[in-house]
């Protein structure tokens, strides 16, 4: 097809850079656009402000708002440099190239919903290489395969189910948490900026995990491999991804929930529950360890959209308890 107008999305620009010079090899004639959408996603949830804890558990269906990003976008710039409606318009064929992972299938979706594209989901082709070698993407861009005709929209109903839980932990995390950590000593305002004003849902089971181990103190990368490994969870059930992982303790860290200090024999820094995390666990409902979140959600994932119910039973059952608990113990403090 002379002068066809394609738009391909990716997440990061070395996947973009892969792509193009094979892409424009076996298409000549093809005008490229690019997308990069960041692979934490293109939006954030659309969350109001100062939430009352009356209102707990909160239930509602995702609402997103465009994420103000820096650092990825056409040529290094800004994600939103371009207007990916008008992309989307004047594409004569629409490439999805984001990760081959729930999220990366997810956020794609998303773009799609958000700006209303309505070019059919059969009509929009899917690059799903092996790897980056020249021969695979070679044979990933001359499969002309839609995303229908691949994993795309099973990993996208994972990652679908992990962000409505992730909705409905933050409606009911800034109130119950905050008020939490004020009761603990601190005042959450202060950890806005650092998106610490609530506990993480793996960071909570992060912290449970380490309470039931051994008191003592560890390393980062014991830390991480408690993590990855999970011995309390009799199921595959990491606490976080590959990726998270490590962030999920820098947050922690930088929180105050662990603290630092004393080497041990090899001379690495160790780490250990500090008083406030100490607090934190006073303050927690039993309840609240679930070492066999991860699991579930991918379970929940599985059976998306008819998981939505068990997501909410889950939910009001743990913020409901969580703030019972809590409200009980401040109030005989």
């Amino acid at each position: 097809m002379a002068n066809r107008r394609v738009l391909i999305v990716a997440e990061k620009p070395h996947a973009a850079k892969a792509i193009a010079p094979v892409w424009q090899k076996l298409h000549p004639s093809d005008e490229i656009d690019f997308f990069l959408t960041p692979p934490m996603g293109s939006f954030v949830f659309d969350i109001p402000r100062d939430l009352p804890l009356s209102g707990v558990p909160y239930i509602k269906e995702v609402q997103l708002k465009r994420r103000n990003f820096r650092g990825y976008g056409r040529h290094g710039q800004s994600v939103f440099n371009e207007d990916f409606i008008s992309l989307a318009w004047r594409a004569d064929l629409i490439v999805c190239a984001t990760d081959c992972d729930p999220q990366g299938c997810r956020n794609f979706l998303d773009l799609l919903e958000f700006y209303k594209i309505e070019t059919p989901l059969d009509q929009i082709q899917r690059v799903w290489p092996r790897d980056f070698t020249e021969a695979s993407l070679t044979a990933a861009c001359l499969s002309e395969t839609s995303i229908l005709d691949t994993p795309h929209m099973e990993f996208a109903a994972i990652g679908r189910a992990k962000q409505y839980f992730d909705q409905q932990w933050v409606l009911n995390a800034l109130p119950v948490f905050s008020t939490m950590m004020k009761a603990a000593g601190r005042n959450p305002s202060a950890y806005v900026s650092k998106g610490q004003a609530y506990f993480s849902k793996y960071a909570l089971q992060t912290l449970l995990l380490l309470d039931h181990q051994m008191e003592g103190a560890w390393t980062e990368g014991e830390i991480i491999r408690l993590m990855q490994d999970n011995p309390a969870s009799k199921k595959n059930s990491p606490i976080g991804s590959a990726i998270s992982q490590g962030e999920i303790f820098q947050g922690m860290v930088s929180s105050r929930i662990l603290d630092w200090g004393k080497k041990n024999e090899e001379g690495q820094t160790t780490y250990w529950i500090s008083g406030f995390g100490r607090k934190i666990i006073d303050l927690l409902h039993k309840d609240c360890f679930d070492p066999h979140l991860s699991a579930r959600l991918n379970e929940w994932g599985t059976d998306w959209p008819a998981s939505k119910p068990k997501i909410d039973r889950y939910i009001r059952t743990f913020f409901g308890k969580q703030l019972r608990y809590q409200t009980k113990k401040m109030q005989s403090a």
